[in-house]
């Protein structure tokens, strides 16, 4: 990071050629096709975590700022893209945001955004608050972080947390998701393992007809390669849906403590 000469003014140069630079006129965001974009301080809603992903297998999502504006257009800034944020660009960009009464929720972890999967995470708030909540893989946390400033605190200092439970619907809505990939990842390696089934009692019927017929041993040997190829995706398949099912076994429990404390029904089902 490197800090401008003038007072006020922030500038974050990242890999070759993005630039991420925070003025009193402004934001200029300039990412890696060399296209900059110049954001008045007025058109911004709020500054959050991002996710940024590096790609490849095994490779962990990057921490990166996420501009959201008031027209609901989300602007990652790649020149601030790290595995972790140092904690003093963090507060300058807070301190940046503060003067400008722009909300800034800055955790240094990614934020995902959108429906949560079966692995636990940081997410933006799912009931449109200007906030990030956790995630566990089957509910939702009571507890929201906020921009310090909101609550009374100092303006630039790091995310407070407050109590602010989701709704109901919202965390029932989440538990039948949650059910309803459970059942997919069921229903998936049971129908491939039914076709399988079937090109396996096609393939014993063509054996038992190549005995006494050798031009069909080609045909036997294909149907050999697509049981054990069969046999493989299935597995994989099933493998793949272990998570989502665990998580829906775990959700079925959380429903089902939420309904002994309210009394009310609860429309999960296995």
């Amino acid at each position: 990071m490197e800090q401008g000469s003038e007072p006020g003014v922030l500038t974050i140069t990242g890999k070759w050629p993005t630039r991420l630079r925070l003025d009193d006129q402004g934001i200029t965001v300039r990412n890696a096709l060399h296209i900059s974009r110049r954001i008045g301080w007025d058109q911004v809603r709020w500054l959050r975590d991002g996710f940024w992903w590096s790609g490849g297998q095994g490779v962990p999502a990057s921490w990166v700022l996420c501009i959201v504006l008031h027209n609901g257009r989300e602007i990652e800034a790649n020149a601030t893209e790290r595995d972790g944020p140092l904690p003093d660009t963090l507060a300058a960009i807070r301190q940046a945001a503060a003067r400008h009464a722009v909300p800034a929720v800055l955790t240094g972890r990614p934020a995902h955004r959108g429906q949560p999967g079966p692995s636990a995470g940081l997410y933006v708030d799912p009931g449109g608050k200007l906030g990030l909540r956790e995630w566990f893989g089957t509910e939702w946390s009571p507890y929201l972080q906020v921009d310090s400033a909101t609550i009374g605190h100092d303006a630039g200092s790091g995310p407070a947390t407050v109590r602010s439970p989701v709704s109901g619907r919202e965390q029932q809505r989440q538990w039948d998701r949650v059910a309803s990939r459970a059942k997919w990842a069921q229903i998936l390696p049971a129908a491939l393992l039914g076709a399988t089934a079937i090109v396996a009692a096609v393939t014993l019927a063509v054996f038992v007809y190549a005995l006494g017929h050798p031009e069909a041993d080609g045909a036997v040997a294909a149907g050999l390669v697509c049981v054990g190829f069969g046999a493989f995706v299935t597995f994989i398949v099933w493998l793949l849906g272990k998570p989502d099912r665990k998580a829906a076994q775990a959700a079925k429990q959380a429903a089902e403590l939420a309904r002994s404390k309210d009394g009310t029904p609860s429309p999960l089902n296995d």
